[in-house]
């Protein structure tokens, strides 16, 4: 009970090439002589084996290599003068091929190539409706076996002459039945590829769109920003061109990064820091950038608002901190903490904040929106005035999604 048994002396070359922890649950070989009165049961029970190759899940590919290597000698084995012929079909789609000699590679051919007694074969089984593993002989020495796949893929394996009839139609049996499982994993995994392509390249698309209308937003807002009598609305427009500006530089890493779904942050950073010392006038020869972010990868869920808050902490630095100082030292830094959250900081060395100052009713529009997007992160935010001035947020790593690439 529970056991299933293979009733073919043409076993044993198979056997052999299975992988040594591989087998197939519940299944043994069996040797003709002990079940010659079960004839029948040689196509059901190759059925539930090729059921239970396509459960083996992770130890297929190993069994598919050996199969496939071995293929070549066995059905070349069978085919005598006239080699092996291999046919693949899925609806209207055929692939023809010959095996001419033991040790070559298959040949791809055409229909017409391929004897009329293959191409009978074949047509013998198109609307077939009962099991789908069979194998037959004739009288002329042909012997041939055909499986279908459950998503439609058929295949026909045929041989003629070079080994008893018996023994040869069971082997071309579970070649058939094996190519066919491999087809059928194989087809999967391409069009799981084909869809992973498309779907990436939508993406790079979308951030590239994304970028470039951010990109005429930001163009638009620094030209109006130049067209205005009111230095108080120029800096407001000229910060709002900055924060579009942030999420464009990060939409164009995204689209030129080989992952459309993480951000470097050390290369976004940098990119960031040295586009906002370009854009305040600041001389990196007079205030000393140190950038002490790792090589890590955030989501992009992550990356916006981190993004948006070292844009709006680096900004109010270069805006304040260095006012009529010769020189001045800013510092930028990510680093994870033994308690698994991430904290990111940026520190100068200016004259720091006033006594009064309440980060919880500041009025300005940067330094709430910090407060905006920490909440969002799920982070704690804090400051500090110890020479200089010192704002930290420390998040959560489930919220980073980060990758630390050593």
């Amino acid at each position: 009970a529970g056991e299933h048994w293979l009733a073919c002396s043409g076993f044993g070359w198979l056997a052999r090439l299975l992988p040594g922890r591989w087998k197939p649950r519940g299944v043994k070989w069996a040797d003709t002589s002990r079940l010659a009165a079960k004839g029948q049961v040689l196509t059901v029970e190759l059925a539930r084996l090729v059921r239970e190759l396509w459960l083996a899940g992770d130890q297929i590919e190993a069994l598919v290599q050996a199969v496939l290597q071995a293929s070549v000698n066995a059905w070349a084995g069978g085919g005598g003068a006239g080699g092996a012929w291999l046919v693949v079909r899925k609806g209207t789609w055929v692939n023809w091929y010959h095996l001419r000699n033991p040790g070559q590679r298959l040949e791809v051919v055409t229909a017409d190539a391929c004897p009329a007694w293959v191409r009978r074969a074949l047509d013998r089984y198109s609307h077939r409706n009962g099991p789908a593993l069979a194998s037959k002989s004739d009288h002329q020495g042909h012997r041939w076996a055909w499986a279908k796949g459950r998503s439609g893929c058929e295949v026909l394996v045929a041989a003629q002459d070079g080994a008893p009839a018996a023994d040869r139609c069971q082997a071309l049996l579970i070649l058939a039945g094996l190519a066919a499982l491999v087809l059928e994993r194989e087809q999967e995994r391409q069009r799981a590829e084909r869809a992973l392509q498309q779907r990436e390249i939508l993406l790079r698309e979308i951030h590239h769109r994304v970028k470039n209308n951010l990109q005429v937003i930001s163009s638009l807002l620094s030209l109006q920003a130049r067209a205005v009598q009111d230095p108080s609305v120029a800096e407001v427009l000229e910060d709002s061109r900055n924060r579009v500006r942030s999420i464009a530089m990060l939409h164009e890493q995204l689209y030129r990064s080989s992952d459309v779904l993480r951000v470097s942050f050390a290369s976004y950073a940098r990119s960031l820091v040295g586009a906002l010392f370009s854009a305040y006038g600041v001389d990196s020869g007079k205030v000393r950038l140190l950038l002490e972010v790792p090589d890590v990868t955030f989501a992009v869920d992550t990356a916006v608002p981190c993004g948006l808050i070292l844009q709006e902490l680096v900004s109010n630095a270069l805006k304040h901190a260095f006012t009529g100082r010769r020189q001045g030292r800013l510092v930028v830094g990510l680093a994870r903490q033994s308690n698994g959250f991430w904290r990111l900081w940026v520190e100068d060395d200016g004259p720091g904040l006033p006594p009064q100052f309440q980060l919880e009713r500041t009025p300005s529009l940067g330094l709430r929106l910090v407060r905006v997007l920490a909440q969002q992160l799920e982070a704690q935010l804090w400051w500090e005035n110890h020479g200089g001035t010192r704002f930290v947020i420390e998040f959560p790593d489930h919220q980073a999604g980060a990758l630390v690439h050593d």
